[in-house]
């Protein structure tokens, strides 16, 4: 074979090769062009969530949800399909935007491969606090559905167990007796974290109820064997209360000191008023003649039960005992915020017993829940 044929048929095979490969390449190009052309772009509001056998599919109102029917299209979300951000569910009303494969078929669902939530996650709900009456109770012990009537606004029922902190520890809840409970938000329902038990207002509770006293000891028998009777004066009036072998008290006894007491109340056969004492508990020591009321501050701690609607008073109960302090000007207030509430918050702080034998906070921590 001459060269100049060798060399004629070496440039036909390249020739050749050259145009095989330019038609794979066209065609692979034309494949990719032809996927392109499936891929699109979708953007609007979900007005609909479903969840089949197939996956999550989405309605997807392109017309600002202006009820048009022919906005809107079906969008199937796959294991494969990327949500962003991560973490965010789609949700109706929520906007969004998808890259989606089209459907082979007209009116067919798209396929998203991209989708980007523009909405964001939903805030947990609040913990709901609220006082009431006790409606309903579990049929044994504390721990069930508790259900409190919250007057004017509604009936809340939530679960109390083991954890749920239960103010004071030895009031037994009844069906009828005043309640204020803290609660949080879980997948079952509301759970109780703080109840607080209050006595049955007047008139019920069979005329027997659990009363609280704060004031200075002004009578003290100097005969206080078997049964006695001391008084105690608050700031509005004199209060003679019956202690008896049974009274629990806590702290030295002594004209001047500072007390905080919880009596039953009940009435005599004559229909007299009988306030009798469960506990006493000493929290200030009498005034230093002289000295006027700068004695040394009384400690204070609890659970804050109730605040004066002027919010110039606080009651704290603490191991069955309820204090209540004054809020002046003086006092501070560490760990509230400005305008909250410090109801069902465990607080604790120091106070002074004043002339009139109230107590005036100085400083009140409010713990974090």
């Amino acid at each position: 074979m001459t060269p100049l044929r060798t060399k004629c048929m070496t440039v036909l095979a390249f020739a050749l090769t050259l145009a095989l490969t330019l038609g794979m390449t066209s065609s692979a190009f034309a494949q990719d062009d032809r996927a392109a052309s499936r891929r699109v772009v979708l953007s609007g509001v979900i007005s609909d969530v479903a969840t089949t056998a197939d996956g999550v599919v989405l309605t997807l109102d392109r017309g600002e949800r202006d009820e048009d029917p022919a906005d809107d299209v079906t969008i199937q979300l796959t294991a494969d399909t990327r949500i962003s951000p991560p973490g965010v569910e789609p949700a109706v009303d929520v906007r969004a935007r998808a890259v989606a494969m089209a459907p082979a078929d007209e009116g067919g669902a798209f396929t998203a491969l991209v989708l980007v939530l523009k909405g964001r996650p939903q805030p947990p709900q609040r913990p709901l606090q609220a006082c009431g009456t006790i409606t309903a109770l579990p049929a044994s012990g504390r721990d069930g559905d508790w259900t409190i009537s919250v007057p004017d606004v509604a009936d809340y029922t939530f679960a109390v167990s083991a954890q749920t902190r239960i103010t004071p520890r030895d009031v037994e809840p009844a069906i009828g007796m005043r309640s204020c409970f803290l609660a949080r938000p879980t997948d079952a329902g509301w759970a109780a974290q703080n109840v607080v038990l209050k006595p049955a207002r007047d008139g019920q509770g069979g005329g027997r109820d659990t009363v609280e006293l704060n004031g200075t000891v002004t009578g003290l028998p100097a005969d206080r064997s078997g049964d006695y009777v001391l008084t105690i004066q608050g700031a509005d009036a004199a209060h003679d209360v019956l202690v008896t072998p049974d009274t629990e008290v806590e702290g030295d006894l002594a004209d001047g000191v500072r007390v905080a007491v919880r009596a039953l109340r009940s009435t005599d056969a004559a229909g007299n008023e009988v306030l009798t004492a469960q506990k006493i508990r000493v929290v200030g020591r009498p005034s230093t003649p002289g000295r006027g009321h700068s004695q040394a501050p009384v400690r204070v701690e609890g659970v804050v039960t109730e605040v004066a609607a002027d919010g110039t008073s606080w009651s704290i109960a603490h191991e069955g005992t309820t204090t209540v302090v004054t809020i002046g000007d003086e006092t501070h207030i560490v760990g509230l915020a400005a305008g909250a509430s410090p109801l069902d918050r465990e607080v604790e702080g120091r106070a002074l017993a004043q002339p009139d034998g109230t107590l005036l906070a100085k400083t009140l921590r409010v713990k974090r829940n």
